[in-house]
């Protein structure tokens, strides 16, 4: 590189650098799933054949799926090729990685440590995913290299590997056996459902035998000998509910962090995108007797200060938005229904969804929360009719409408969370870009979509879709107008989201400045345009706050003509 002064042109200094492009080899790792499959875009209503756990008894199967993570890509995504491609919904990964090339072996050391041997011709299936079913008590070692099929040369990994421990304990534990040591945990689980079925603690932990052989003191060897696994799958053995999960955007297999955010902001990241994080951020929450997002994993410098606490980091492999971040299994208050972490199952979306578009415009917050920009002199109406004690699952939860897929799995609603479902013609209705044949808006009248209106009935007499006194359409309508100002003063186009900048996918901020913008009034009615754009209710969530936002926008984008 080299600066000139333009005044003085003798005047020149120099630097450069030295970049060296480097081929790594890919990591791979190694983990148990309830099978016969990970989470799907298109689940069906089939149950998991299997636990997910590494403590199993003998002859049951055992789903292994090999992990890989490869430094050269810029992004995780890029390792599915193919399996990237948004769904009708904008559910975007399929938890597979088709980019790599999976060399599965397993070693079956029987009890009592003798000559280990080859049983790799009993794994069944092949490429990320495969499965065996044991047959002998022991260990086994499962174990994969992965192949980065990396066009500027192909790498293999080291080996990834994970050891199970089989059992041929046939003792079914409903907490008798565990009261020792865990009181508390059996008091709880006697007041659940669980208890009430007969699910005994081995259902989610697997066979207690090794476990209780331990002496109290080995605490190392007894926490090796029991099973915890958090994924959402170990529930779909028995939960209908798991299909709908699936549909979720909880159940995104969209990878985040690791290789693209910086450590410390990563330890704030898991609060909300793993389970592990977000239950021990919810018992710090109580704990500390402060809000949930008040949480920040902090540790004291050796030198003085603090600095995040690294402690926090994920593993490669732990589970994110699953069923137990949300339900307490174990302290339940109720023998009919499992409870929410907060004790208020409308509170438990306000934890990580406290900044979130929808929950701010909900609530007529999302001026304070800077998520929308509120113009000095008017008046902003934050009472709304939908913001009831109920929030989120007042609507999104609900689960009136029983219409199911053609997988059997439900449409709309309970755990789905959907509003809307894209009916036989495969074309997801309503309001919003690219919507419909046209590729903009479709009119609600031609569509088949599943629609959720049972919760509207509960205060409106009359609803045939969500577009109630056209409001929807007036939303809409206001929107688009607000974006062509905006194009028009910036050369036709609207700045896009930072390079690398993911998270603004889903979080506020995060887009590039306007052309010519000094005053940022640009910038301020941007704001506005994507908040609305990004809800996606179109004015259902709080009409009247997002028309005068939209009003006022506008009127400012004139005024500055």
């Amino acid at each position: 590189m080299i600066l000139a002064d333009p005044q003085n042109p003798s005047t020149r200094s120099e630097a450069s650098t030295i970049v060296k492009a480097v081929n790594l080899r890919p990591e791979a790792l190694v983990k148990v799933i309830a099978g016969p499959n990970p989470p799907s875009k298109n689940p069906s209503s089939d149950k998991r054949v299997s636990s997910g756990l590494e403590v199993v008894r003998a002859g049951f199967p055992v789903y292994l799926m090999g992990v890989g993570f490869d430094k050269n890509a810029s992004e995780p995504e890029h390792y599915n090729r193919g399996g990237n491609e948004p769904d009708v919904y904008g559910k975007n990964h399929d938890h597979l990685q088709r980019q790599f090339g999976f060399n599965w072996k397993l070693s079956y050391i029987p009890e009592g440590d003798r000559p280990v041997s080859d049983v790799t011709d009993s794994l069944v299936g092949e490429g990320q995913v495969v499965h065996f079913v044991p047959s002998s008590p022991g260990r086994y070692i499962a174990s994969v290299v992965i192949d980065d099929n990396d066009a500027s040369g192909s790498l293999q990994s080291l080996e990834g590997r994970i050891i199970l421990l089989i059992l041929d304990d046939d003792r079914e534990y409903d907490g008798a056996a565990c009261v020792e040591c865990h009181r508390e945990t059996v008091e709880f689980y006697d007041q659940t459902a669980h208890k009430e079925a007969d699910i005994g603690c081995d259902s989610c932990h697997g066979p207690a035998k090794a476990h209780l052989a331990q002496s109290k003191e080995n605490k190392a060897g007894k926490k090796r000998a029991i099973a915890v696994n958090l994924d959402a799958g170990l529930c779909g053995q028995c939960h209908s509910q798991y299909g709908e999960w699936e549909k979720s955007n909880h159940a995104d297999g969209m990878p985040y962090g690791y290789l693209e955010i910086a450590k410390p902001l990563l330890t704030e990241c898991t609060r909300c995108h793993n389970a592990k994080h977000f239950i021990s951020t919810m018992k710090m929450s109580e704990a500390m007797r402060v809000e949930f997002h008040e949480v920040h994993r902090m540790r004291k410098r050796a030198s003085g200060g603090r600095m995040p606490d690294f402690a926090f980091l994920p593993r490669k492999d732990e589970a994110g938005v699953t069923c137990v971040a949300c339900h307490d299994i174990h302290g339940a208050a109720s023998t009919r229904e499992l409870g929410s972490r907060s004790g208020d199952s409308a509170a438990i979306c306000q934890t990580c969804h406290r900044e979130k578009w929808q929950k701010v415009l909900l609530t007529g917050e999302a001026g304070s929360f800077k998520s929308a920009t509120e113009y000095p002199g008017k008046a902003y109406d934050r009472e709304n009719p939908h913001n009831t004690e109920r929030k989120c699952l007042q609507c999104h939860s609900a689960t009136a409408n029983k219409h199911v897929d053609e997988r059997g799995v439900r449409s709309v609603g309970g755990h789905t969370f959907r509003m809307r479902a894209a009916g036989p013609n495969g074309v997801l209705g309503g309001f919003g870009p690219g919507r419909g044949s046209a590729g903009t808006s479709l009119n609600p009248g031609e569509t088949d979509d599943v629609l959720l209106l049972e919760p509207c009935l509960e205060c409106h007499d009359e609803v045939t879709d969500f577009n109630l006194n056209g409001v929807q359409a007036e939303v809409y309508e206001k929107w688009l107008a607000l974006g062509e100002k905006l194009k028009s003063a910036n050369g036709g186009t609207l700045p896009g989201t930072k390079p690398g900048d993911k998270c603004a996918k889903c979080h506020r901020g995060g887009t590039l400045p306007f052309n010519d913008d000094p005053q940022l009034v640009l910038e301020k009615a941007y704001t506005n345009y994507k908040l609305i754009q990004n809800d996606r209710s179109w004015g259902i969530h709080n009409t009247e706050y997002v028309l005068q936002l939209l009003d006022d926008s506008i009127e400012s984008l004139d005024k500055s003509n």
